[in-house]
């Protein structure tokens, strides 16, 4: 407790995501983390003693795990799920032996209903050697033999990963506050669309190389690695549509929407840009990432989106708070741009709202966006 190192209980390549217990009595740490490299964003819980020895992984099956452990430190509570796999409970032994299955979830009505599960894909980044991973949402009624439209729902922020990895799609009060409510990608399917979500380079629970790729480099590579993940998907899946290709996100979601339309406008025709921070140099977030800006002109420069106005090509939303202090500056420092540029766009501002659409205005804002994608990409034709 005087801060000095007795030892390292943990290694490798993989991070650590939750202390969950400490056994003192019987010598344990319990903790959750992405130890699995062939699945790198699944959830486990694992072990290792005090002394350093016995490193474990204790639950199976792949998704997202999440453990109770008794007041006896002999069992635990294991529920989990992942995309396309119902949520799961079992009761194991803190060694991991398997006691019994306690419980799964029941999806008949669903799939009665015509429920087409979402599906996981794996992609290659712009390096041509880093995988990215895919998560893919169906319409209910969804025909391989037809041609659909694409959007891809991003975000892209090096703080957090954003690609669905549990049966439920839950972000739960980040998500909500950013226009994604629970399911609202699959909700967004059913108009005839293909949903695509992914993590690029720059965010975490991956590597710390992964993450370091964002590092004095923002806005660099990042539509390169989307953008490339989205074309590999449509070589492989004749369904996808690469002609109507839409792209929305919220914040730093709205930020790279707007470099998705312009920094790769032959594929990204379409774009939702929601509550957006453009501008490198009025948030001082950007400063962990790519130090001070009177040290690092460059840097700030290239991570400007407003300096990529002129590149505009496709058929623009911009949607913002009244309220919204962050960013709404932003927003109408971009429209002024591209006013001066001639360039036509759309813009939606919502009275007495801050950094994302809540209650009754969040039902309206919803049903813009959807109308919005629906007349812009005719998923019906």
């Amino acid at each position: 407790m005087n801060g000095r190192l007795v030892r390292r209980l943990t290694s490798g390549d993989w991070p650590v995501k939750d202390v969950v217990r400490v056994d003192q009595e019987n010598g344990w740490v319990y903790f959750t983390g992405h130890g699995d490299q062939s699945r790198p964003y699944d959830t486990h819980l694992y072990r290792v003693g005090l002394d350093g020895r016995g490193f474990a992984q204790l639950t199976e099956g792949k998704g997202q795990h999440s453990a109770s452990i008794s007041p006896s430190a002999e069992y635990f509570v294991d529920a989990f799920s992942n995309v396309d796999a119902p949520p799961r409970t079992e009761l194991r032994r803190t060694d991991g032996s398997l006691v019994r299955m306690l419980g799964e979830a029941d999806i008949g009505r669903l799939e009665a209903f015509g429920f087409v599960a979402p599906e996981e894909h794996v992609v290659k980044a712009a390096d041509g050697e880093t995988d990215l991973w895919v998560t893919m949402h169906f319409p209910n009624d969804f025909d391989p033999e037809r041609k659909y439209p694409v959007v891809e729902y991003i975000y892209a922020g090096p703080q957090t990963v954003w690609r669905p990895m549990d049966f439920g799609d839950d972000l739960g009060p980040f998500g909500a506050l950013l226009g994604r409510s629970v399911n609202f990608p699959r909700a967004l399917a059913q108009l005839g669309m293909l949903v695509v979500i992914l993590d690029g380079r720059g965010t975490p629970e991956r590597s710390k190389a992964f993450h370091d790729t964002v590092y004095m480099n923002w806005g660099q590579f990042e539509i390169d690695d989307h953008a490339g993940a989205i074309r590999q998907l449509g070589e492989r899946l004749p369904y996808m549509d690469l002609d109507r290709v839409g792209v929305m996100g919220a914040s730093w979601g709205g930020h790279f929407t707007f470099r998705a339309m312009t920094q790769a406008p032959d594929l990204y025709k379409v774009g939702i840009s929601e509550v957006p921070g453009y501008s490198s140099r009025r948030f001082t977030l950007y400063e962990v990432y790519l130090g001070m800006p009177q040290e690092n002109k460059a840097a700030y420069d290239a991570a400007d989106a407003l300096a990529l106005a002129p590149l505009l090509k496709g058929e623009l939303l911009q949607v913002g708070g009244i309220n919204d202090t962050g960013t709404q500056a932003d927003m109408f420092q971009m429209t002024e741009h591209l006013i001066r540029l001639g360039k036509q766009h759309r813009m939606m501002i919502y009275p007495d709202t801050g950094h994302g659409a809540m209650g009754k205005t969040g039902e309206y804002n919803m049903e813009l966006k959807k109308r919005f994608l629906v007349e812009m990409l005719k998923p019906f034709e």
